[in-house]
């Protein structure tokens, strides 16, 4: 069989409206048109005066009272863009933000939009790809979907219009929406499968009711659809594991929206194929999966394929598949769509998940992503953001129930980074036992209305349908039910834990903790037992990430911003580890007592780069008894000190730069464990040039005490391998702080340079006393004489080059001093503004005595235009800062 029925098939439309639940042409946009609809006016249903949803909908309706807003937006996403409440996100505004104008009243949602006469007999969609959570839809004084049937966050829900279109005219769609009940963690009775920030943020007062993703107007020819598709290829390999064929499938979703069976032709075309074709019968109302598979269509066995990879894996090839429906002379529908040939397996080593891409091991490095507090979406900064990923040489990003809008999923197909998608811990998601027919139905639709959509793109590489636990086998087999009817070809696991399916085996994932500090030792020296560098990490770091000044400025009044009060537990999390305490002591005590904001800010930046190198290189060194990591969090849904590479405000910390100093390509690195030296080859082929490795021991006031250099002739692909060991420590008499400088060089070439501060009184882990977010030290390591450091003046040259849309500014740091400069941080400024987004090559570096470092920054030549191309840099280091 090339084709199957959906086992919604003849159900009856709702008053005439073909509404099938999560049914739309989502990923592949069709050849008609398209027009989204984003001007729309909002207000309470209590400011309605009492009009009915079908006077609401009824062209020409008088809202000019109403809120103008812009979808997608929730309700509160609305009223900001509306200035109704002051910026949330400043000290405890949101506190003051009641969550009774959302809870005690529905909301509506109008817009009006205009048809012309040439869509007179044409096929008439409204496409809503997300309400949140349940809603009453009219147009034109009809009611078209009701709330026990428009049910659930992340369903995809298509409507028929056409019988009620006005064309030409202009027609009025009005959206009635109901907030979802309890979504807060901990909470024992939540059962709308909606979206909960879990611990990493406050909850927005409004539950992101509303619509909150996009809704578009689309017409097509024929009354049968053709949507969601999916392009999988099986590989063929032949000598060293070389790709030489790919079996491809593919597969159509046709739906008829008549109330007549349809016949016609199914086209579809990809390159290296050329076009195949069958014919097939739509059921009146139904859908219908098409299905290409090369044992019937022998063209879609490709030889030497273009295959698409992970960015650091090879090319992201982006190929085009057309398809159409075809009803004797008349095309009733066509699609044109992006589609990547990737092959993805996961396997079981040694109890741990390791996953291949076009047969390669691939190890995973990334960070757990969230959208903003209020679902407000740029898509110029998610562009950023994969670009921050990808500075920082991460591949992968972790969707815990979280579902980005379709922009987003393109750019991790063209930017090459692996996405994993999957449902939420700790909310409604998670009280399976609390589920009724409803949300056992809702979870189940909601899941397929993302497969479908998401299975065209090539970045998918796994779906959790579980989070902190696996669900009960009743759940789990209505999940794996979904995946099976939508042909999913790509692995899914019941859990981001190390938990046992009788259904599906073992994970082979862990999420074991930690969630706050630790030392950077930690990650080297467990024994296999937490959550140190082994196994895949789902979730998990140092932890805590506070706010570099500038931003703690924009955050906090600055009565609140000295000494640290419930201002800033306010912005840290909530739940278990809503704080600092678990950060705060080990700081002061490894560093030396802080004394105001400036210096803590500056002091976590030195904590939090040494904390996630240390996580990311003991990861990268023990590959692939470590498979994967990823670091918990990205970013996150507001300004936070907790769980981020990178602020809110896009300012990037010292945890940044240590993660981006920890993944280079080729890495010179410092093991805790062993005290050894390793080179890590994160690259896909062998570096044979011989390479100089040196090693050098400095003590405080910048004097060596120990150099040596080994010749390391070659490293292999995806590799770590050891070149050093036994370190020697300062000479006897010495305590305290020392640096440990690596570099690695090609002739005059520096590769890599990593520079350590290491102390004489070691970090020592209290084992025994672990707890699930943190394993507390019985003694800490004495850093304390860095703050003896003179206040040093450090001399700055910048040019900078203009080149179309970008800037490069060149910056050589230069330390006159006989002192060293440590940790010294350089930042770009644009008429005394800082800019932001910006690369650099390099920051928060360290300066020996007279020595200089050469740095750039990277922006768009737009951010300088207000300084004509002429930035400044201004610098901070820890000599001056610790203060």
């Amino acid at each position: 069989m090339t084709s199957r029925g959906n086992a919604n098939a003849g159900r009856a439309p709702f008053i005439a409206v073909a509404i099938l639940i999560g049914w739309a042409a989502v990923v592949a946009v069709s050849e008609e048109t398209v027009t989204s609809l984003t001007s729309w006016r909002m207000v309470a249903a209590t400011e309605t005066g009492g009009a009915t949803g079908g006077q609401i909908s009824t062209p020409g309706f008088d809202d000019s009272g109403w809120y103008d807003v812009t979808v997608p937006c929730t309700v509160l996403g609305g009223l900001l863009q509306n200035g109704v409440y002051e910026d949330p996100f400043y000290g405890i505004n949101l506190q003051s933000i009641s969550s009774e104008p959302f809870n005690s009243t529905t909301w509506w949602y109008r817009t009006e939009f205009s048809t012309t006469s040439d869509l007179a007999g044409e096929q008439l969609t409204v496409l809503f790809k997300g309400i949140n959570y349940r809603a009453n839809v009219w147009v034109n004084g009809i009611q078209i979907g009701k709330e026990e049937d428009i049910v659930g966050t992340f369903r995809w829900f298509s409507f028929d219009i056409t019988s009620y279109a006005l064309v030409p005219g202009t027609n009025s769609l009005a959206v009635e929406i109901y907030k979802p009940e309890d979504v807060s963690i901990g909470s024992s009775t939540s059962t709308d499968l909606a979206i909960s920030f879990v611990d990493w943020s406050p909850e927005p007062p409004d539950g992101n009711m509303g619509l909150w993703q996009e809704v578009v107007f689309q017409k097509k020819s024929g009354p049968v659809a053709i949507a969601y598709p999916q392009v999988s290829a099986e590989l063929g390999y032949g000598t060293n594991n070389t790709v030489t064929s790919a079996s491809v499938t593919i597969l159509l979703e046709l739906h008829n929206y008549g109330p007549v069976a349809k016949s016609g032709t199914v086209f579809a075309s990809i390159p290296q194929s050329g076009t195949v074709s069958q014919t097939v019968s739509v059921s009146a109302y139904s859908d219908l999966q098409v299905i290409f598979t090369p044992d019937l269509f022998p063209t879609l066995v490709i030889s030497n394929p273009e295959l698409w990879w992970p960015w650091q894996m090879g090319a992201q090839t982006l190929q085009t598949l057309t398809a159409s429906f075809v009803i004797g002379a008349q095309v009733s529908d066509s699609l044109t769509t992006q589609f990547g040939l990737r092959q993805v397996t996961s396997e079981l080593i040694d109890g741990n998940r390791l996953f291949t891409v076009n047969g390669k091991p691939i190890l995973i490095r990334g960070g757990g992503f969230t959208p903003d507090l209020f679902q407000r979406v740029n898509s110029a900064r998610q562009e950023t953001e994969m670009t921050y990923l990808r500075d920082m040489y991460m591949n992968t990003i972790r969707l815990e129930g979280k579902m980005e809008n379709d922009h987003f999923f393109d750019l991790a197909d063209q930017y090459g980074m692996l996405v994993m998608p999957g449902w939420c811990c700790c909310d409604a998601w998670q009280h399976w036992d609390l589920w009724g027919d409803e949300e056992h139905f809702v979870a189940q639709e909601s899941t397929r209305s993302q497969v479908r959509r998401l299975r065209i793109h090539p970045s998918i590489f796994v779906f959790l349908y579980g989070s902190d636990q696996s669900p009960p086998l009743s759940v789990e087999e209505e999940f794996l039910a979904v995946f099976d009817e939508e042909m999913w070809v790509l692995p899914t696991l019941a859990s981001a834990a190390d938990t046992t399916s009788i259904v599906t085996g073992r994970t082979g994932v862990k999420m074991t903790g930690p969630y706050s500090w630790v030392p950077p030792n930690y990650w080297l020296t467990d024994d296999g037992k937490y959550g140190g560098a082994w196994g895949f990490f789902t979730e998990g770091g140092p932890g805590e990430a506070p706010l570099t000044y500038e931003s703690l400025a924009r955050t906090l009044p600055e009565e609140h911003q000295w000494p640290i009060d419930s201002w800033w537990d306010y912005h840290t999390s909530t739940g278990t580890i809503g704080d600092l305490s678990d950060f705060t002591p080990p700081l002061n005590a490894r560093y030396g007592t802080t004394k105001n904001a400036v210096d803590y800010s500056y002091t976590s930046q030195v904590a939090n780069y040494e904390g996630l190198r240390a996580l990311f290189e003991g990861y990268s060194r023990n590959k692939y008894t470590a498979t994967g990591v990823i670091q918990w969090m990205q970013n996150n849904p507001w300004i936070s000190f907790k769980w981020h590479f990178y602020d809110y405000f896009l300012v990037q910390g010292g945890g940044y730069f240590g993660s981006k100093k920890s993944c280079e390509p080729l890495h010179i690195m410092y093991a805790y464990d062993d005290n050894s030296i390793y080179v890590v080859n994160s690259l896909y082929t062998a570096y044979t040039d011989v390479l100089q490795a040196s090693v050098q021991v400095i003590l405080l006031n910048g004097t060596v005490s120990y150099s040596t250099s080994v010749t390391v002739p070659s490293v292999e692909a995806d590799s770590a391998i050891k070149i050093f060991s036994n370190v020697p420590s300062v000479p006897s008499g010495v305590t305290g702080v020392y640096f440990l400088r690596l570099m690695l060089k090609k002739s005059a070439e520096v590769v890599s340079d990593n520079l350590y501060w290491l102390s004489t009184q070691q970090d020592i882990l209290a084992w025994k006393l672990t707890m699930w977010y943190r394993t507390p030290c019985s003694q800490w390591a004495d850093f304390t004489n860095l703050r003896t450091l003179p206040v040093i003046n450090l001399k700055v040259t910048t040019t900078t080059q203009v080149s179309d849309d970008k800037a490069l500014t060149t910056v050589t740091v230069a330390n006159p001093t006989s002192y060293v400069a440590f940790f010294v941080r350089a930042i770009l400024q644009c008429s005394g503004v800082d800019v932001v987004p910006v690369l650099w090559s390099d920051n928060y570096v360290t300066l020996m005595p007279n020595e200089a470092q050469t740095l750039t920054a990277s922006c768009l030549s737009s951010q300088l235009s207000a300084c004509q191309n002429t930035p400044t840099i201004s610098t901070e280091s820890f000599n001056n800062n610790a203060r």
